[in-house]
């Protein structure tokens, strides 16, 4: 840890000890141990304050994300369903991150082979709670190729090779963000689908237009290994590109 940092942790501690009720130190430092990747010691700053400031979105958003980190969904969820947003133009953070913490359990889910479970949560994904504060969009700007993805491998699990063309169909057909993460998936039910070259067009679209040189060798890894598999489902491949998805969260509230 360089000076700076001592100093950094140092000072947020004090403002802490004389202003213990002040929302923002509380979240600086809880951000400051999120940013070097110490998981469990942000935790510990944020859980007891969202203990006595369960009614404060903003500490309920940043525990809920710091429960994430940890890789605590199931708690993280039980937060979600506390909270109550006041709608205003432009906010999205809530609907984010309720849509984050139901597509891991998703995967969660189907990897545990509770295909039930799996079914209710991607179905609970693509809800838009009123308490959220946001309202929902209309049905062609919303980008649900994630969740179009997940009941195809759903309907793999089932054998229902009916629905799982029919949701590999519903992927293919979105004109969303080629940048996306999203578009890998699709480039792969292209593929499935009998549609080599519009699969191998697409992905060399998306590869052009992220500059991240390691995730274009991800993504290209991704794209070959999953292609002709017959059930191309991986819980670890699919927590990293729910969770980069979901990097695009409205950071103003913190």
């Amino acid at each position: 840890m360089s000076g700076n940092d001592t100093d950094r942790e140092r000072d947020l501690y004090k403002a802490i000890s004389l202003a213990p009720t002040e929302w923002r130190y509380n979240h600086q430092l809880t951000n400051y141990y999120n940013e070097k990747k110490e998981y469990a010691k942000a935790l510990q700053i944020i859980k007891p304050f969202h203990a006595t400031h369960r009614n404060h979105f903003p500490t309920a958003s940043l525990y809920m994300r710091t429960l994430t980190y940890n890789n605590q969904y199931a708690e993280a969820e039980k937060i979600l369903n506390t909270i109550h947003i006041l709608p205003f133009e432009g906010e999205s953070a809530g609907r984010l991150i309720y849509r984050e913490i139901k597509m891991i359990l998703t995967a969660q889910a189907l990897a545990k082979g509770n295909v039930k479970e799996a079914v209710q949560k991607v179905a609970e994904a693509q809800e838009w709670p009123h308490r959220l504060g946001v309202g929902k969009p209309y049905d062609d700007m919303i980008d649900s190729r994630l969740e179009d993805w997940m009941k195809a491998m759903i309907a793999i699990k089932l054998k229902n090779f009916v629905d799982k063309e029919l949701n590999l169909k519903k992927v293919t057909q979105s004109t969303h963000q080629v940048n996306n993460l999203s578009t890998l998936l699709q480039c792969v039910a292209y593929w499935q689908l009998g549609e080599q070259q519009k699969a191998n067009d697409l992905f060399d679209q998306w590869s052009s237009l992220n500059k991240n040189s390691a995730l274009r060798e991800w993504g290209e890894g991704f794209y070959k290994n999953n292609r002709d598999k017959a059930y191309p489902f991986d819980l670890g491949e699919m927590t990293r590109i729910i969770g980069i998805i979901s990097e695009n969260r409205d950071s103003r509230l913190f």
